[in-house]
């Protein structure tokens, strides 16, 4: 599954995001975004969890005419399940650190410095 995918998905993907912009920088969003919402997505559905869900849309098909699973029979559920969560990441994750402690362990300006603010600010 990759950013491709994310895009043939008419229900959120494409009647939300097609068009969107950053909000710092005006420009359109990175084709990224619309995988990671696209599997956030699948996994809220699949918890139960989307709570701006529509009433019969948890399924839909794709122009192929095969059913994409949106529910808890979703095939992508064991992939979820092995992600760590958001908690896990903030421990480690560059992208999640405070700007003091990028400062100290990249120092201010430095190309790594900027490349971990520069995604850090994308998402």
């Amino acid at each position: 599954i990759w950013d491709l995918d994310a895009m043939r998905e008419p229900m959120f993907i494409q009647k939300e995001l097609f068009g969107a912009r950053h909000e710092k920088t005006n420009r359109t969003i990175d084709s990224g975004a619309f995988l990671a919402a696209y599997l956030v997505r699948r996994y809220r559905l699949a918890r139960g969890i989307w709570e701006e869900e529509e009433e019969g849309m948890s399924r839909t098909n794709n122009e192929e005419g095969n059913n994409i699973m949106l529910d808890d029979e979703d095939e992508m559920l064991p992939f979820f399940d092995i992600l760590p969560t958001y908690q896990n990441l903030s421990s480690y994750h560059p992208i999640l650190w405070t700007e003091d402690v990028r400062t100290k362990l990249l120092g201010k300006h430095t190309v790594s410095y900027d490349l971990v603010k520069s995604y850090g600010d994308m998402i």
